[in-house]
């Protein structure tokens, strides 16, 4: 998620943690430095940090899904199953833990003379609970609730000295469905180590790490200019250290493994690289994409939950999980069609607003290909009478014959519609372009996404050669590169990318 190489050992004395500290400041001892340099390490996967990339990385947090387990004892590294506690007890002689750093369980357990205790209290009660038992036996929400007494392992239902019904009268071989849902929100994932989804009731688990002030902002077309990385000395105490400060060292170190967990599962992805799904929250170049489709196609045509911004891909041809066919995931990447100043472009965003398409059924059980239509972004509004559909007549280019012209190949789609599309008005490129309201002005492409029936049926869908010779290929055979939809029926639209590059190179859009 930067650029250029970093290269940084893990602390390893009480030296290289002071080395980082100013006068005054409370020095984070060797486990919360060494959290620190390996999320760090997450963050930059193989790349120099830099305030762009930093941003990134807050898309990549802000993206994780919530975890489905109630009491997901992975959400925290001090688990007794992972990291053995102290033993320390309440000094109000209630019999609970002492939270981290203090000498009783909480303050209403104080100020109740132990006969209650906070919400916090008892849900760290619960995990700790939770960790041990699960280390030995089945998991329980509640340390007062027996195992069932039919003998089947799991917990009894509170109340009752059974789980359900449904095990009493099949001799534990079954259960309702009730207890099938407790048991799997009861007991946690079995693997090791923190868990890398987002766990709002969790001190910290929610909140990046590191100042906003220090990333770049995304909708500015002057940071993709400037990549200039940070510092790499002392960087993580640059980062993280205000937020060791403030939680703490137990609960920055849990916080730590979580956020690299989360990293660390970013970058093993193959394929399509996704933030914000949905677009939860909108910054000023998503809202744009969203009120540009709902002006032509109106809003209800936008599949919220199929909005969503890409980042760097893995691979140029990838196997799609969902249609078992190859295609090119979107990336962003420098566009190249020719030799001059002005054929070339550096797509920066890329953002995805979905399609709901009642003719398009993308379950596993039905047989597609997924394709790119390059069209021109300046055109776009000339798509309102038609809606999301192809129409025969308004084909045009049509070297090989037929109606649809669409490729697997992301960057030849982009390239097309850079460059090889016919612009609606003489004299000005087909890309569009839209100005910020901090003046900025941005370049912007668009890509529809196609779900393709038929490919190689002759007379409805066939591969054809290449007649764009200067677009990159995207790593296919020139001779496959082009498909020509004769039906257009068989290509159907569900998304439609728009390719944001900077308007460097005065092209007059």
């Amino acid at each position: 998620m930067g650029s250029g190489s970093s290269a940084a050992r893990l602390p390893s004395s009480e030296k290289d943690c002071m080395a980082v500290v100013a006068p005054g400041e409370p020095a984070w001892d060797i486990s919360a430095a060494v959290a620190a340099e390996s999320l760090l390490k997450a963050m930059e996967a193989g790349q120099a940090l830099n305030p762009r990339s930093l941003a990134e990385c807050s898309q990549v947090l802000e993206s994780r899904p919530l975890c489905r387990y109630r009491n997901c004892y992975h959400a925290t590294l001090r688990c007794p199953a992972i990291i053995p506690d102290s033993g320390k007890t309440c000094g109000n002689g209630c019999g609970r833990r002492a939270a981290r750093g203090f000498d009783t369980c909480c303050k209403t357990c104080t100020m109740s003379g132990c006969t209650s205790h906070g919400s916090s209290c008892q849900r760290r009660s619960s995990d700790i609970d939770d960790g041990a038992s699960t280390a030995s036996g089945p998991s329980s929400t509640d340390s007062t609730r027996a195992a069932c007494s039919n003998g089947c392992g799991r917990t009894a239902a509170r109340g009752y000295d059974t789980c359900c019904r449904t095990c009493s009268s099949t001799g534990c071989k079954s259960h309702g469905q009730a207890c099938e849902k407790r048991t799997a929100e009861d007991k946690p994932p079995s693997k090791s180590g923190a868990c890398r989804y987002l766990h709002l009731d969790v001190i910290g688990a929610d909140e990046q790490l590191w100042p906003k002030h220090l990333q770049a902002s995304l909708c500015s077309p002057d940071s993709y200019a400037n990549e200039r990385p940070f510092r790499r000395a002392n960087l993580a105490w640059q980062l993280f250290g205000k937020s060791f400060i403030t939680l703490g060292r137990y609960e920055f170190v849990d916080a730590c493994g979580r956020h690299e967990a989360a990293f660390a599962h970013f970058n093993s992805r193959e394929g399509a690289r996704m933030v914000a799904r949905g677009l939860p929250h909108p910054d000023e170049l998503q809202e744009f994409v969203l009120e540009q489709v709902a002006a032509v196609w109106g809003a209800n045509v936008i599949s919220r939950e199929m909005c969503q911004e890409y980042l760097d891909r893995t691979g140029q041809i990838v196997q799609s999980r969902h249609t078992d066919s190859q295609y090119s995931p979107p990336s962003r990447s420098n566009i190249k069609v020719g030799g001059g100043a002005q054929d070339a472009c550096s797509i920066a965003r890329i953002i995805k607003v979905g399609i709901n398409n009642h003719n398009v059924d993308l379950s596993k059980a039905v047989p597609r290909d997924t394709a790119w239509h390059g069209l021109a972004a300046r055109g776009f509004p000339r798509w309102r009478e038609s809606g999301p559909k192809f129409r025969a007549d308004l084909a045009k280019r049509c070297a090989h014959g037929g109606s649809v012209y669409c490729t697997p190949a992301f960057e030849h789609a982009v390239a097309y519609s850079f460059r090889g599309a016919v612009s609606p008005e003489a004299g000005k490129p087909p890309f569009a372009a839209m100005t910020t309201k901090a003046g900025q002005k941005w370049n912007y492409s668009c890509i529809m996404q196609l779900a393709i029936s038929d490919r190689g049926k002759k007379g409805v869908v066939e591969e054809k050669h290449q007649t764009f010779g200067s677009a990159p290929t995207d790593g296919w055979e020139p001779g496959q590169i082009e498909w020509v939809v004769h039906d257009v029926s068989k290509a159907q639209i569900y998304g439609i990318l728009f390719c944001f590059f900077p308007d460097d190179k005065g092209w007059g859009a």
